[in-house]
């Protein structure tokens, strides 16, 4: 089951999803984690104070314009579609790997409480 399929079936919130792509974050024809991230937050899938971490690929057909091109990206659309749809996400943790980079989003909804200003994030790469 694709995690689209997953998240459009099971009509729930949750503390926790974890993607695991084995594409870019630009996806391929079957698979858009930017569209389902996207998707994540309209379904408004997560608990106050939820984690939702990935998996994504680096390397691409298409060169990118700068390194860290494909990260920002994410970064930024995920801070997008969370303040669009009455979250705030902040990126905890990340780290690169041999082509694939790993990134963890802490999320939670701003007009209960600001829990997420209590935590310091971290980068490792």
């Amino acid at each position: 089951m694709l995690f689209r399929d997953f998240i459009t079936s099971e009509k729930q919130e949750y503390d926790f999803l974890y993607p695991d792509y084995c594409c870019t974050a630009d996806g391929n024809t079957d698979i858009r984690p930017l569209s389902d991230f996207e998707e994540c937050f309209k379904l408004k899938l997560f608990k106050d104070v939820s984690l939702l971490a990935t998996t994504l690929a680096s390397r691409k057909n298409t060169k990118a314009l700068y390194m860290g091109e494909d990260f920002n990206n994410v970064l930024s659309s995920v801070g997008k579609y969370a303040s669009e749809n009455g979250y705030i996400a902040k990126l905890l943790w990340n780290y690169r790997y041999q082509g694939m980079y790993h990134m963890v989003f802490g999320v939670a909804i701003p007009s209960k409480h600001k829990k997420l200003d209590k935590l310091t994030p971290f980068t490792n790469h």
